[in-house]
């Protein structure tokens, strides 16, 4: 599947901010299809996968204008998952996404690009895409596991745009592949990154193929939301450990927000 380019805009919200926004949108949004009135919000797991001298890392801090990175994505408990690489052409967005079956799900998380070579072999463009990534990267190995809790929403009159929030943001650097295979192991201890309850800090993001709406855009000036570029995956590779300690340091001075590895 590729998905239409798109830009996405970030914004650290606390309830608050969240319930002005979305007050002021009430009757102009529908869920998102994953959730529901009982259960809003749905987890995802993403174990992204990065060089063994993290590139993809160093691109987006440095802010290369063209970038890109690699993850696999699971939501809730579901078996299988997806495989996804995302780019970015300065302001605009990219994503070549490839379900997976359980069993390829397994393969690809344990390094084995088989069912990968077989979908790009049968014509499949975003299988083309993902094994040239690959092949360019030629070695791309797990970095670290991200896990949160999202709600998210279309706008009923143009479902291009989306509203989601994130909570309960959480980083893993160890066993990776275990850990990402096997989600349902419950004393996982994902560290915390940002907080661990509601009313911690909060990611909204608004997606949208085209100009935000203007009435999109006066909900986020009312909740005094400012714009940020945040990386779900720079933060969780300082604050996982996964990053070699002189390296890591560094960085933390550009994501303030992030706790010392040790908190």
């Amino acid at each position: 599947m590729q998905l239409a380019p798109r830009y996405e805009l970030k914004y650290w919200a606390d309830e608050s901010q969240l319930a002005d926004v979305l007050g002021r949108l009430a009757g102009l949004l529908v869920r998102d299809p994953h959730g529901s009135d009982v259960r809003p919000g749905y987890m995802i797991t993403s174990l992204y996968l990065d060089t063994e001298d993290f590139a993809y890392f160093y691109e987006k801090v440095e802010g290369l204008k063209i970038r890109s990175k690699v993850r696999l994505r699971r939501y809730d408990d579901e078996m299988g998952g997806f495989l996804e690489l995302k780019g970015k052409r300065k302001r605009r967005i990219t994503k070549s996404r490839l379900r997976l079956d359980s069993g390829a799900l397994e393969r690809t998380t344990r390094g084995d690009t088989v069912d990968l070579q077989r979908m790009a072999a049968g014509g499949d463009h975003a299988a083309r895409v993902l094994l040239s990534e690959f092949e360019l990267r030629q070695t791309l190995v797990p970095a670290v596991i991200t896990r949160y809790e999202r709600e998210a929403y279309l706008l009923r009159e143009d479902p291009a745009v989306r509203v989601s929030i994130d909570r309960r943001l959480s980083a893993w650097g160890q066993d990776l592949v275990e850990a990402f295979l096997h989600p349902e192991v419950s004393d996982l201890p994902m560290l915390p990154m940002l907080g661990s309850v509601p009313s911690g800090p909060a990611i909204l993001e608004v997606k949208s193929t085209g100009p935000i709406p203007p009435v999109v855009a006066a909900a986020l000036r009312h909740a005094d939301l400012i714009r940020r570029a945040i990386s779900k995956y720079c933060y969780a590779v300082l604050r996982s450990g996964s990053l070699p300690e002189p390296n890591r340091e560094r960085f933390r001075v550009l994501f303030p927000e992030v706790p010392s590895t040790h908190a």
